[in-house]
């Protein structure tokens, strides 16, 4: 279970600051405040999403959506070294006897 909020813990790290240099990056002749861009990333709510110029909307969506490929791309690579090391895993019997009983 550790293991999965680690992973987790990374993804949304890699997801908010990717992210939020691609939109910084992207807005740059908007002025939009950091606090705006941050939001952009957390859904459709942000002022960013609500502004009139679709040319701002479909930068936005197209940015985000490129974050999220870039990040399941480390969801792919886990999963590679995972089928990996289970097949170079020496194949063995378990023995699960109790040795010390309470």
């Amino acid at each position: 279970i550790g293991t999965m909020a680690i992973a987790l813990a990374i993804a949304g790290s890699l997801f908010q600051n990717l992210g939020f240099r691609d939109l910084k990056s992207a807005f740059e002749g908007y002025g939009f405040p950091d606090g705006y861009v941050r939001s952009a990333l957390a859904g459709s709510i942000s002022p960013v999403f609500s502004n009139v110029d679709e040319k701002v909307v479909h930068i936005a969506v197209v940015t985000v959506a490129r974050t999220i490929q870039r990040v399941f791309g480390t969801v792919v690579a886990a999963g590679a070294v995972v089928l990996i090391s289970g097949l170079l895993m020496r194949f063995e019997k378990i023995s699960l006897d109790v040795i010390a009983g309470g």
